[in-house]
Parts: C-alpha cells; structure tokens; sequence
C-alpha cells in the first residue's frame, strides 16, 4: 500500500525499515526541518479496529510522556483524514540488542551491567509515570553510538505498544481481566496469569530475565509456549553461576532475585537495580565487551 515517495502528513517516506503484523516501519523526510525520523503506519486492515488504532495511538502518548534519553523521543501521532495513522519519532541509528547477541554472541559482565543499568533508568522513568512496559525484550531495545555515556553507546527502549497504566483501573484502558500480553521467553509468573493483574515488579523479572541472556548468552528458560509459561509459573530459575561461572557474585545473586516467583522478594523498583548495578561496578575500561558466539565458561 505504501511506496517510496508517498507522501504521509508532512512526511516523504525514502525506504522502508521493517514490517511487523500490526505496521510497516519506513524513513521519512520531514520537510519543513531537513531531517529524517522513522515513521510507523498502522497496516490498513487493522483502522476498523477501535482497539487495535487505541493502542497504536497509545504506543506514542505514553513514550512522550516518559521524558527520558533512554526512551525513543516521539515528534507527533495522527490519523489522517483517509485513515492512516501514523507515529513520528527519531530514527535511530545503531542495532537492536538481540542483533547484538545474535552477532556477538553473550557478554563480558561489565558491559551486561552497563545496559542493564541503562534499561533500568529508563524504565524507571517510566515507572515513574505510572507506566509498566509489559513486552520489554531485546528486540525492543536498541543500542546506539552517544559519546556521552560509559563505554560509548546508549540503550534505548522502544515499543509502549501494549504498556499498561498500572495506576488506572483495566476497565478505563479496555483490558479484559483474561487477557495475557507479552513475550512467553520473558514474561513474569503474574504476566502468564494475567497482563492487568501485575506493577512495576512484572518488569523487573522480565529484565532479569534479559540481564541472565546477556550473561549467560541464553535465557534462563526455554521451550514452546505452554512450556515457558509452566516454567515461569514453577521452576525455580537457574542461577547463572551454573551456566557461566566467572560471574560476579553479587550480580548472580541480583539476577536470581530478579527473577523470583513471589513479587515482594525481587528488588521493589528499577530504582534500587540501577544503584546495584551502579555499587556493582558497571564499565570496567579495557574489558572486552562481548564474547564471541559459541564461548562457553558453562561448568562441566
């Protein structure tokens, strides 16, 4: 539906980025400032659905509410007048987390800690805002070049699609009590029950999950869906000890409480991750960032 020169809003589409089952991803060219933002487009068939154009819309309110480095700044959200519905925001340039693990395969403690201290600050944000994300996975979680922060690149959390605003009641956002949104492979015991039923903790085990896959280089559980869901439910996560064994103790330790089954044992907010990821150490100058796919320091 949508071609190279089309023009959307203000903006001219130049290439297309990428397209998922709810929206196609393209470059635009903004006129009016010179300048390139990526622009997301509802996908036709879904500008019937209420529902699915009010979470599309709600994706862009809620990151422009958040306020912070680590979460991708939103220019503008519309619907057209032919019913296209779009969301401006800045283009990145860099490569999504699980590209890197793909690419490099698990990483080196002090560079794990560093993003997972940036993930926390910026979720903390969102917290903040009365905003639990719900989806958070590599593939939302960019990495980009910046200078400006320990070990030169910035992490930046994408996709408020299906966040939830954990301080309005779920009949004020049309959520069914019964519904279950989120990624198998990293959603929380309380997210498998129950996407309405969860706060700000729900996030700090799906970040734990991440952290132990940046450490360990997979994550702490796997399977097909119905398995995942029984192993958040009731298996105990493996520490990461066991998998690569030159982790630090004490990052060990904040993973495995991360990743608790009773809410009230993880750490209460992303907060507190942050300062002992920070007490941890974080960057170490001269440390290799990554190990190379296929390394194992796993124990016999």
């Amino acid at each position: 539906m949508f071609a190279v020169g089309t023009q959307i809003g203000k903006y001219t589409l130049r290439r297309k980025l990428g397209q998922g089952g709810f929206g196609v991803v393209f470059a635009g060219y903004d006129e009016s400032l010179e300048r390139e933002v990526a622009l997301k487009i509802l996908n036709a068939e879904h500008k019937a659905s209420d529902d699915v154009m009010r979470r599309f819309l709600q994706e862009a309110r809620l990151a422009a509410r958040i306020g912070h480095p680590g979460i991708t700044t939103v220019f503008e959200c519309a619907m057209l007048d032919s019913g296209v519905a779009y969301i401006a925001m800045e283009l990145l340039d860099g490569e999504s987390l699980a590209h890197r693990l793909h690419r490099s395969g698990r990483m080196a403690p002090p560079m794990a800690m560093e993003i997972t201290r940036q993930i926390a600050s910026a979720l903390e944000a969102a917290h903040k805002n009365g905003i639990v994300h719900r989806d958070l996975k590599p593939d939302n979680i960019f990495i980009v070049k910046d200078p400006a922060v320990p070990g030169g690149e910035r992490v930046k959390v994408l996709d408020f699609g299906i966040a939830k605003l954990h301080h309005v009641q779920s009949s004020d956002v049309h959520t069914q009590t019964s519904e279950v949104f989120g990624t198998p492979r990293y959603m929380s015991p309380e997210q498998c029950r129950s996407s309405t039923q969860i706060d700000q903790r729900s996030d700090i085990y799906t970040l734990g999950c991440i952290l132990f896959e940046l450490l360990a280089g997979r994550p702490p559980f796997v399977g097909q869906t119905g398995e995942l869901f029984a192993q958040h439910l009731l298996v105990e996560a493996p520490s990461v000890l066991t998998v690569v064994r030159e982790t630090p103790y004490h990052v060990a330790d904040l993973v495995q409480r991360m990743l608790a089954k009773d809410v009230d044992a993880r750490p209460p907010t992303m907060a507190d991750v942050q300062r002992e990821l920070e007490r941890s150490g974080g960057m170490t100058m001269g440390v290799p960032a990554t190990e190379p796919p296929g390394v194992s320091s796993a124990m016999p």
